[in-house]
């Protein structure tokens, strides 16, 4: 009988394992189709604005970095902008006057400076804004 009870016993304790419940892998999150951020791309687009005397003010921003701008019958092309996302900086007349914004929609939002301390908020439009 010892041995039957111990045939029982071996038996019964090789089958635990097949009874146990396994461990639970690791989580791995699913994969999430990331698509890269959206941005507005200003090369060789148009903006309008105010300038610190609020006179109407259109700014191109050239394929190639470099600005012109116009205002008061006057145009004018000594300045660049750099994009990173829809962060811009642009800078005029050997950064004379600067500008820090956020693209958002058809809104450039940010605010301007010059080198004698003025500081305006002053937005650039994808569309004309002039009264």
């Amino acid at each position: 009988m010892s041995r039957t009870l111990l045939s029982i016993l071996v038996v019964g304790l090789a089958s635990l394992p097949a009874l146990a419940i396994p461990a639970r892998p690791l989580y791995d999150p699913p994969a999430l189709p990331h698509a890269p951020p959206s941005f507005t791309d200003l090369r060789g687009s148009r903006w309008y604005g105010k300038t610190y005397e609020k006179a109407d003010m259109t700014i191109i921003f050239e394929p190639n970095g470099k600005l012109t701008w116009s205002y008061s019958g006057n145009t004018y092309t000594t300045g660049s902008w750099k994009q990173e996302g829809n962060a811009i900086y642009i800078e005029m007349n050997n950064r004379y006057c600067e500008f820090k914004g956020h693209i958002n929609g058809s809104v450039i939002e940010g605010g301007w400076w010059n080198v004698t301390g003025l500081r305006w908020p002053n937005p650039l439009y994808s569309q004309p804004m002039f009264k």
